[in-house]
Formats: C-alpha cells, sequence, structure tokens
C-alpha cells in the first residue's frame, strides 16, 4: 500500500482485512512518518498533512496498529524517500503557503513520469 493507509477510516479494519486475504503474504505499506525530522521542522506547514490525509503515524503506531490487526510478524522503519520533494514543498508552504514554488525544477515531473500509482 503505497500512500494508502493515511486515507482510510479506520485503518485497522483496513489491515484487518488484507491479513486475510494475504494469509501468509507479506503487506508493505508506505505512509509519512509522524516522527519525521521534516514534521519536527516545519510542523504544521510540513507536506506530509494533505487535506485527504485522516492521520498520520509513527513507526510505533504503525506496529501497535499491524499487530492489532493480527499481523504476527511486524517490521516498521523510517526512511528518505521523497525527502528532496518533502522538504521543498514544505519550505514553499512555510514561505509562501504554497508547496509547488520551491520543487526543483523538473523533479516533480520526471518523478511523475518514472513513479506508478496504484489506487483501491
Amino acid at each position: 500500500m503505497n500512500h494508502v493507509i493515511e486515507h482510510v477510516p479506520p485503518p485497522t479494519e483496513l489491515l484487518r482485512e488484507c491479513r486475510r486475504i494475504l494469509k501468509n503474504g507479506v503487506l508493505v505499506a508506505i505512509t509519512p512518518n509522524a516522527a519525521s525530522r521534516g514534521h519536527r521542522r516545519y510542523g504544521k506547514d510540513w507536506r506530509g498533512f494533505e487535506p485527504d490525509h485522516l492521520q498520520i503515524f509513527t513507526v510505533e503506531a504503525l506496529i501497535t496498529l499491524a499487530t492489532g490487526a493480527g499481523f504476527d510478524w511486524v517490521c516498521a522503519f523510517s526512511s528518505c524517500q521523497g525527502v528532496e520533494y518533502l522538504l521543498d514543498a514544505s519550505e514553499g508552504l512555510a514561505r509562501y503557503n504554497k508547496p509547488e514554488l520551491l520543487v526543483r525544477p523538473g523533479f516533480y515531473p520526471w518523478f511523475k513520469k518514472h513513479v506508478r500509482w496504484f489506487t483501491l
């Protein structure tokens, strides 16, 4: 689930259904990290706060959520994937209330071209 869980109410039900379907499979969920340096730096202007994000998780919260949904083995961690875009967009929000103003030229069009988005 690539940036899905933060959009779903309630996420526990979604994870329970994923667990039921997967049986012995592996679920990978990518989502903004509420405990990230970017969030600490930009606060309310952090780009991880999207208007359609219903909740933002910490690593610990995801572990609790996944184990509560019945996953036996959970590995959760934070990474710097997408950090350039998130920090540039957060800086744009902080300075001008517009996330697109500071995104590096050419980066986002390249990103949109080379990364596939999957929706439910």
